[in-house]
C-alpha cells in the first residue's frame, strides 16, 4: 500500500464520518481533532523521519466505520421520503433540519392541502418543508406541514387582495362638514381554504408630504382590521386637530373683518363728521354773511338817514359807497356799528343843541352860539 493510498482511505473516512453526522444532526461517528490525528500518526511511525522508513502503513489508515452505525444512520434518515404517493429527495444541512422541496403545480397545484400534519424520519426527526406554489413568485418554507399549509394559504389569499382593483368609493373627509373619518368593510375574495368571505378594511389617511402642506385625505384599505383602525385614530385626531385650526383661523379672520368693519365704521363716521362740520361752518359762514349783508343795508339806510339829518343840519352831506361811508376818522364800513353810532353821535348831539337852543330865550349868547353853528359849515 502506498501512503497516498493511505491518505485518501483516510480522507474518505472522515469526510463520511462528517456527512453521517450531518445526515444524523448530531455527533454519532467521532472526528479526530488535529492533535488527536497527529499523536495517532506519530505513535503509527514509530520514529521514522521518511516514507521509506515507515515500516507499517497500513497502522496509519484510520479504521472504517461501524457499518451496524452507518446502517443505522441511513436508515433513520433516508434519501429519499414519499408523500402523497410521490418521491421527494431529502436535503441535510448542519446545523438545520433535513429538508424537502416541494412544487404544487400541474395536478399537484392544490395538493398542500393534502399534505399530512407532520413528515418525521424514521429516526424521529422532522422534515422542513421548501416550496413553490403556482402563480406565486417565492419559495415558501416551513419547519412542518400544518404552518406551510398556513404559510400558502396566506399567499393565496394575498394575491387576490393584490389582484383586487374594484374597491368601492369611500366618503370623502372634509373639514368644513360634519362626517367624521370613514371606518368600513368590503369583500375582496374568498379564503382559498374554507370558501369564507376575504374582509378588506377601509379607512381615510390624512396624507401629507412635509408638515406645512394642506393635508390630502387618501381613502386606503387593510387586510388587518387592527392597521385599519390604528389608522382610523391617527386620521380622527388629524381631523380634529384641522377642524380646530380650521376654527381658529375662521375667529381669527372674523375679528380681522369686524376689526376692519369697525375701522370702516369710524372712519365713515370720522367723515361723516367732518362733513357735518363743514356743512354746518358753511352754514355759519353763510349765515354771517347774511347778517353781514343786512347789517350792511341797515348801515347804509342809517347813513342815508344821517345824510338827511345833515341836509337838515345844513352839514355837507357824507360820501356813500356800496359798502361804508366816509368820515372825519376815515371810511367806515356800512356794518362797523362803532362808526355808525360815533357818526349818529355826532348828529344827536348837535340836533339836541340846537333843540336846546330853540327851547331856550334867544340873548346875546344864544346868537353867538348859532353864529358860530354856522360858521362851522
Amino acid at each position: 500500500m502506498e501512503i497516498q493510498e493511505v491518505i485518501t482511505a483516510n480522507r474518505a473516512v472522515i469526510a463520511q464520518a462528517k456527512s453521517l453526522n450531518v445526515r444524523a444532526g448530531e455527533v454519532v461517528f467521532i472526528i479526530l481533532s488535529y492533535d488527536e490525528m497527529m499523536t495517532r500518526f506519530t505513535t503509527s511511525l514509530r520514529g521514522a523521519r521518511r516514507v521509506s522508513e515507515i515500516q507499517d502503513l497500513d497502522a496509519m489508515r484510520l479504521p472504517d466505520l461501524d457499518p451496524d452505525l452507518v446502517k443505522m444512520v441511513t436508515d433513520d434518515n433516508p434519501d429519499t421520503v414519499e408523500i402523497l404517493g410521490r418521491e421527494f429527495a431529502v436535503e441535510y444541512r448542519n446545523h438545520y433540519a433535513p429538508r424537502i422541496e416541494i412544487r404544487f403545480e400541474g395536478n399537484w397545484v392544490n395538493k398542500w392541502q393534502d399534505l399530512p400534519d407532520a413528515l418525521i424520519l424514521p429516526g424521529g426527526r422532522s422534515v422542513s418543508v421548501n416550496s413553490v406554489i403556482d402563480g406565486h413568485g417565492y419559495w415558501i418554507e416551513a419547519t412542518n406541514p400544518i404552518e406551510l399549509k398556513g404559510k400558502i394559504k396566506n399567499a393565496l389569499n394575498r394575491m387576490q387582495w393584490e389582484k383586487w382593483e374594484d374597491k368601492p368609493e369611500m366618503a370623502a373627509v372634509d373639514p368644513e362638514d360634519n362626517q367624521s373619518v370613514p371606518l368600513t368593510t368590503a369583500v375582496y375574495g374568498k379564503c382559498v381554504v374554507t370558501g369564507e368571505d376575504l374582509t378588506a378594511h377601509g379607512t381615510a389617511e390624512a396624507y401629507q408630504y412635509w408638515s406645512s402642506d394642506p393635508i390630502e385625505w387618501r381613502p386606503v384599505w387593510y387586510r388587518s382590521e387592527s392597521e385599519a383602525r390604528e389608522m382610523f385614530d391617527r386620521s380622527t385626531a388629524k381631523l380634529t386637530e384641522a377642524r380646530t385650526a380650521l376654527a381658529e383661523k375662521r375667529a381669527e379672520e372674523a375679528r380681522t373683518q369686524a376689526e376692519a368693519g369697525a375701522n370702516a365704521d369710524a372712519e365713515r363716521l370720522e367723515q361723516e363728521r367732518a362733513e357735518r362740520a363743514r356743512a354746518e361752518a358753511a352754514r355759519q359762514e353763510r349765515e354771517a354773511e347774511e347778517r353781514r349783508q343786512e347789517a350792511i343795508a341797515r348801515g347804509k339806510e342809517r347813513m342815508l338817514n344821517l345824510n338827511q339829518r345833515r341836509k337838515t343840519l345844513d352839514w355837507d352831506l357824507t360820501e356813500v359807497y356800496a359798502d361804508g361811508f366816509e368820515s372825519e376818522e376815515g371810511f367806515v364800513s356800512f356794518d362797523d356799528e362803532n362808526g355808525l353810532q360815533a357818526a349818529e353821535t355826532k348828529i344827536a348831539n348837535e340836533e339836541r343843541r340846537l333843540k336846546d337852543l330853540h327851547d331856550r330865550e334867544v340873548n346875546e349868547d344864544d346868537l353867538t352860539a348859532l353864529l358860530a353853528h354856522f360858521n362851522k359849515k
